[in-house]
């Protein structure tokens, strides 16, 4: 019989072995010269069709695939192809790199709105965001160098880096192909800084606000109350003033470049006797500097009672008397709020 059509001929592909079946190797076995060998020892076309992927299969090929390019990727390890035969799949390895630096970008913005608690003057806000603008476009750019190393970008990125860390952490989810989840967490995280931060929250103070913050403020936050240590001793400032003070009136006003709050009233019969039905203004000053709302203070500078301007002891007695000493009557909102810690 001829060898080019017998079971297992020699001609058939190129060393094929399919030894049982009837035109073994590559393609019924016409000298195609890159088969592959039989399939369930039957030979057909196992191995690509016509032996075009795999080449020198002897029962199970083996080729390195295409590399898998893009204008940001240039490597010569994607793609093997492997089966019994060659190209009967395709398993694609992206490269490898490190996103430490990326989750540090997105952490650093949330630790410096947690550090605002701390920075308590202008000075030190400037300090803060300054370190906060730097290390974001220093860790930026040494993640952009690696990728530059990797070919996965071009030197250019090194400047889009140092200009934009958010500009460069979208090329470089572009590039690597794999989502655009922490460029979506660094803009939610640069977000959350831009828009409650000191700077921006300060700049939409207005009247009101100020009013509204030394009404909620409470006493460890007041100069003269700031050694209390006991938590059920440190009040609201409106709470204790709507137990004994009536008629309040609480205005916005400024002095000497600072932002004030005037507490005016008069004093009810809650109060010692000797303070009852009298007038009294209170200034309560803020150090409020253009940042540090989040750290803001107040100090209660001057206080008149019937028009008559109190000093040293006698006002810091009728200040620590209505917001601290003195005993709230039974049914008093500060009354109730003692009861309930019990």
């Amino acid at each position: 019989m001829d060898n080019l059509h017998s079971p297992g001929g020699y001609d058939n592909g190129y060393l094929g072995s399919g030894n049982q079946g009837y035109y073994s190797g590559g393609q019924n076995g016409y000298n195609q010269s890159y088969g592959q060998g039989g399939y369930n020892q039957g030979g057909y076309n196992q191995g690509g069709y016509n032996g075009y992927n795999g080449y020198n299969g002897y029962n199970g090929g083996y080729q390195q695939g295409t590399p898998y390019t893009s204008p940001y990727m240039q490597q010569g390890y994607n793609s093997p192809r492997y089966g019994n035969g060659g190209g009967s799949f395709v398993r694609r390895n992206l490269l490898a790199i490190p996103n430490n630096a990326i989750n540090y970008i997105i952490f650093l913005p949330f630790l410096a709105l947690f550090l605002e608690n701390f920075a308590v003057s202008l000075p030190l806000g400037v300090l803060l965001w300054g370190l906060v603008i730097i290390f974001m476009r220093i860790a930026a750019y040494n993640d952009a160098k690696e990728a530059i190393d990797k070919n996965i970008l071009t030197d250019s990125v090194k400047t889009v880096a140092l200009i934009s860390p958010v500009v460069y952490i979208f090329m470089r989810c572009r590039a690597l192909s794999r989502g655009m989840g922490r460029f979506i967490f660094v803009c939610v995280a640069v977000a959350a800084a831009v828009f409650t931060n000191g700077f921006v929250r300060s700049m939409t103070m207005n009247p009101q606000s100020f009013v509204e913050i030394a009404q909620t403020r409470y006493l460890t936050e007041v100069g003269i109350f700031e050694k209390i240590d006991d938590p059920d001793e440190n009040y609201v400032l409106s709470e204790r003033a709507d137990i004994f003070i009536d008629d309040q009136d609480w205005s916005y006003s400024e002095f000497d470049g600072k932002k004030c709050v005037i507490l005016t009233g008069k004093i009810n019969s809650s109060a010692p006797e000797e303070y009852r039905n009298k007038e009294i203004e209170l200034k309560i000053e803020t150090n409020f500097d253009g940042y540090n709302i989040k750290t803001l203070r107040l100090d209660m500078s001057d206080c008149l009672l019937n028009d008559e301007e109190l000093e040293g002891d006698e006002k810091d007695k009728l200040l620590k008397g209505i917001f601290h000493d003195w005993s709230a009557p039974e049914g008093s909102s500060d009354s109730s709020s003692d009861d309930n810690k019990e």
